[in-house]
């Protein structure tokens, strides 16, 4: 059985917006690595480990904007793979939201994500990297449901994702979908 939800992330001009999914799952902390603090506190069901199956997430598209997005996600651990269906769907572009990008994603009750569509507002570029957006709304896809205090995860975006980020997907990754930490 699928259960229908989602978060909602906008990277805006001032800043990314999102829409937080609520849980009464407890927290049991393992206190062996650093980062289980913050997987239980930035996935989108607190104190459960909420992922895709597998490290290797398709994209839809394989534009030059988009294989820049996958180069600036080096060294998470995660493999975009450009081109692949089912996976991250970007939607196109819309002006439904003042929002720079927004991204939904879903995941079913056993805690594996199947399924995030994308959409970037035309509004706010050429004066926003479509690359760092998408790079920012990809990574949103694949767990990351709050923010960083700096980097590209941050609410109003950057350049570049913090040592900190990039060790949070490594093990986020490395725990069994579903588990609870």
């Amino acid at each position: 059985m699928r259960i229908f939800a989602t978060a909602l992330t906008a990277l805006a001009l001032v800043g990314c917006d999102t829409l937080k999914a609520t849980s009464t799952v407890g927290v049991e902390l393992d206190r062996g690595s650093k980062y289980n603090s913050w997987v239980a506190r930035h996935t989108p069901v607190k104190g459960r480990v909420i992922r895709w199956p597998t490290r290797n997430i398709g994209i839809n598209i394989k534009t030059e904007w988009a294989k820049q997005a996958v180069a600036l996600t080096t060294g998470t651990g995660l493999n975009f793979v450009l081109g692949k269906k089912g996976d991250i769907t970007f939607r196109g572009y819309s002006t439904a939201r003042d929002k720079v990008g927004w991204s939904n994603f879903y995941w079913d009750n056993k805690g594996r994500i199947y399924k995030c569509d994308v959409y970037l507002n035309p509004n706010y570029f050429p004066s926003n990297s479509k690359a760092e957006v998408f790079a920012h709304e990809a990574m949103h896809c694949a767990g990351l449901n709050e923010h960083t205090n700096k980097g590209l995860m941050s609410r109003h975006g950057g350049s570049k994702v913090l040592a900190e980020t990039k060790g949070y997907f490594q093990h986020l990754y490395s725990l069994p979908v579903g588990s609870r930490i």
